[in-house]
């Protein structure tokens, strides 16, 4: 499930080390010193696949975003009035000639009288800010030295290419309740066949068989689950679905790609906006008012605050478990 170097000898090494690591089943591992979870169903049931562990999905909170925003004082709340839209990440998820194409078609379709501005970030060589520009990206020094309050302060929207089905880029702007724009599933799975294809190792690496195809002595495929994974998770690794999570074939067959998408975080929490063109996206921010976007913002973090009374008694359990100690009753 991590991201695999390519010597041997450090593979090998890794892979041994992993299987060390495997617990077959909460009743036969002896009460240990760690509790792990993911945030992540693919995740989850990869690593049942590879080592037999079922292990809890904890939503991830980004704890260190709010505190951050926290410091930063009033100042740090977005404005209503703020009219830039962030392209965030495209280098990433996006090949080199496309991130160019996509530059060039919102500069040519971006007029005057758009509504927003649109703000490239990570991409090298564009023009910057200037007063008569609606598209233009951030330097190299504003890149590195974005901080969350300034995202919270300065931006209405952003625009999402996923690289892969858990980014903590997604988790980042979900906390802050920037209102975030990402591709239909269909259209991510086109951008993930086309870079599984053509590259190695990354983006993209949880579903790389490279990466993905080391199931250990534990996990046998007649292991009963622990517990109800939930989200069809039963079915989803069986005889014939496990094959999914070990990336074997992955890359030629779009329906099981789309599978994989559609069990991402960016694809099941509400509030995502989606789009199936660049056209559609245009379409879809020139109707938006900020007052819709900060609708959508409050509704963002009111979802967070939501789940994070389930992900705290977790930690409050696990605490309790690493701790030895009974957990106080209400």
């Amino acid at each position: 499930t991590f991201r695999m170097p390519s010597d041997q000898d450090t593979r090998a090494m890794l892979v041994a080390y992993f299987r060390e690591m495997a617990r077959p089943t909460l009743a036969a591992s002896p009460r240990g010193r760690a509790v792990v979870s993911t945030s992540l169903i693919f995740f989850q049931r990869q690593y049942w696949v590879q080592t037999g562990c079922l292990l809890p999905i904890v939503r991830n909170h980004n704890l260190y975003v709010l505190e951050a925003l926290r410091n930063a004082g009033p100042q740090a709340a977005a404005s209503p009035q703020e009219k830039e839209v962030l392209f965030w990440q495209n280098h990433v998820a996006l090949k080199a000639d496309f991130c160019l194409v996509l530059w060039r078609f919102v500069k040519q379709t971006v007029l005057d009288a758009f509504p927003y501005k649109m703000v490239f970030k990570n991409m090298a060589s564009m023009p910057t800010a200037r007063s008569w520009r609606k598209v233009y990206g951030l330097s190299d020094q504003e890149s590195m030295m974005l901080s969350y309050s300034a995202l919270s302060r300065r931006f209405a929207a952003a625009v999402l290419f996923p690289h892969d089905l858990g980014m903590i880029s997604f988790d980042d702007l979900y906390v802050i309740g920037i209102p975030i724009f990402m591709p239909a599933n269909e259209l991510i799975v086109t951008m993930a066949m086309a870079h599984m294809s053509s590259t190695k190792n990354y983006p993209w690496y949880m579903l790389r068989e490279e990466h993905a195809d080391l199931p250990t002595m534990h996990a046998d495929v007649g292991t009963p689950l622990p517990w109800e994974p939930g989200w069809g998770g039963r079915d989803a690794v069986n005889s014939t679905g496990r094959v999914t999570y070990l990336g074997r074939g992955v890359q030629h067959e779009p329906d099981r790609l789309l599978s994989a998408v559609s069990v991402s975080n960016f694809a099941l929490f509400p509030h995502v906006r989606r789009f199936w063109s660049l056209a559609g996206l245009l379409r879809d921010l020139a109707l938006l008012s900020s007052e819709d976007f900060a609708v959508t913002g409050a509704a963002m973090r009111q979802s967070s605050e939501e789940a994070w009374e389930v992900t705290s008694e977790f930690y409050r359990r696990a605490t309790s478990h690493l701790l030895g100690v009974e957990l106080a009753t209400a």
